[in-house]
């Protein structure tokens, strides 16, 4: 365990199933400021799992049409742990700027 003075995080990487959210949904929903080039994952309920600090540049994963397991975003922020929803960057909304920077 990692200790720090805001408790302590896993010496061991966890995952979590998170449903998508409609972008337009998230927008009208979150408590947060969503914009443009953002996913948003999880759900609105209280005490519900999502990411966390420390968790900010991992990854999301999803299925695309072919079934193959594709990086969809990257974790960014959410409003607080086990909290509401989390929010990647979209990283196919960035990957004209990815492709021509990295």
């Amino acid at each position: 365990m990692i200790f720090s003075d805001k408790g302590s995080s896993p010496d061991e990487l966890y995952k979590v199933t998170l449903p998508a959210i409609p972008a337009d949904e998230c927008k009208r929903r979150s408590k947060m400021r969503i914009s443009d080039g953002i996913l948003c994952a999880g759900d609105f309920n209280a005490g519900g799992t999502s990411t966390c600090q420390g968790d900010s540049g991992g990854p999301l994963y999803c299925r695309n049409r072919y079934y193959q397991t594709v990086l969809a975003g990257v974790t960014s922020f959410g409003s607080k742990c086990n909290g509401e929803v989390s929010a990647f960057t979209d990283v196919g909304y960035f990957r004209d700027w990815i492709d021509k920077n990295l």
